[in-house]
């Protein structure tokens, strides 16, 4: 048996396998109506009993976990990287059912899924946002082609990607839309909603590392809410990884409702990010112990970056495990070997516990 890639018209050999109690991810409906380009491969045309979407990096199992014979093939599959493409990495695995979670674990040697949990918020037609007003010197501003006058210097490529969905459109409302404040000519934050399939949406926002902590994130995001619910758009969603703590106080801020939570698998293909952020997502859950026996995995492999993190997180760990001695040593021992990432310093959870210490302050004046 070998695995079949579908046209677009037959995409419909897929239906039998979606099971009505299950809740689609967006862009599968994106794909499957022909909206988006993207991927579906089945295991039989005839007889369809298992089958594999993927949109962009992002992949969703359907039908029969048990069908021994896909899984073979799609392990071949990603290992020759039949489907996805040479230069792929990464692959994010959607809210698969335990039986899919269980396979993912046979896909790729050596390359444990990595679990993410995440939430699904979303503004309906009873979004009562409270209409964030920006600080002095910023103009929110909606995305069309006359913002490339308003900007210095290459546009975002979120801000870029609305433009190009639009062009040409006879409804490019129904394409995309957004809105970006600017200040002094450059683009420091922007929320926009760039996939759309029937009356749902989904929006993305960024805050330049610059314009943080100013409420941009509050206005950029409720001017796109309002304007695809006043285009007719029913729900519009937010989803977002439960360690993205800003996000999900962005959400709440704005009056969004937890809808459901789900969970992504990340399969990492290189060694030095599978083992990042496999120590990272130990971390993030509260696994110290598996997070420090990861680290010493990476400070064996001799790469430079594997021992700067590796030394941090090992730091991070200790002080998670209540350690705080281990802890500033090793968060030294990283600073020795050249890390620099001011933010995770001082927004990692486990070293909270060191930020009034004396020994602290000794470190962030070395990082300084």
């Amino acid at each position: 048996m070998s695995l079949t890639l579908l046209s677009p018209e037959q995409y419909s050999f897929v239906n039998p396998l979606i099971d009505a109690g299950i809740s689609l991810p967006l862009y599968c409906a994106g794909v499957l109506s022909g909206k988006y380009p993207g991927k579906v491969i089945i295991d039989d045309l005839v007889h369809p009993r298992s089958a594999l979407l993927i949109k962009d990096v992002w992949c969703h199992l359907l039908g029969d976990p048990t069908e021994l014979s896909f899984v073979d093939d799609l392990r071949r599959a990603l290992r020759d990287k039949e489907f996805i493409g040479e230069k792929t990495n990464v692959l994010f695995f959607i809210n698969p059912t335990d039986a899919w979670r269980d396979v993912l674990n046979l896909l790729v040697e050596n390359r444990q899924p990595i679990e993410t949990p995440r939430s699904l918020y979303v503004a309906t037609q009873a979004y009562l946002g409270s209409r964030p007003v920006l600080p002095t010197g910023f103009i929110l501003y909606y995305i069309d082609d006359a913002i490339r006058e308003r900007v210095d210097g290459d546009l975002p490529d979120d801000v870029q990607k609305v433009l190009d969905l639009r062009k040409g459109s006879v409804t490019p409302d129904q394409m995309a839309f957004g809105f970006a404040a600017i200040h002094e000519r450059t683009c420091a934050a922007w929320a926009v909603i760039d996939f759309i399939v029937g009356n749902e949406g989904e929006i993305r926002l960024v805050t330049h590392p610059d314009y943080r902590r100013l409420g941009l994130a509050l206005a950029t995001s409720d001017a796109a809410i309002r304007h695809g619910l006043a285009l007719g758009l029913q729900q519009i969603d937010w989803d977002v990884a439960d360690s993205n703590i800003g996000s999900i106080r962005t959400a709440e801020k704005l009056g969004l409702q937890l809808l459901r939570e789900t969970k992504e698998y990340i399969i990492i293909f290189p060694e030095v990010g599978y083992l990042i952020n496999l120590a990272w997502s130990h971390l993030d859950a509260g696994r110290f112990e598996q997070t420090r026996l990861v680290a010493e995995i990476m400070l064996s492999k001799g790469e430079k970056i594997l021992d700067q993190y590796g030394k941090f997180l090992t730091g991070a760990s200790w002080a998670g495990l209540g350690n705080p001695t281990l802890a500033i040593e090793n968060l030294g021992k990283a600073l020795d070997a050249g890390f620099d990432d001011l933010s995770e310093m001082e927004n990692c959870p486990p070293l909270r516990a060191l930020q009034n210490t004396e020994e602290w302050a000794l470190l962030m004046a070395r990082m300084e």
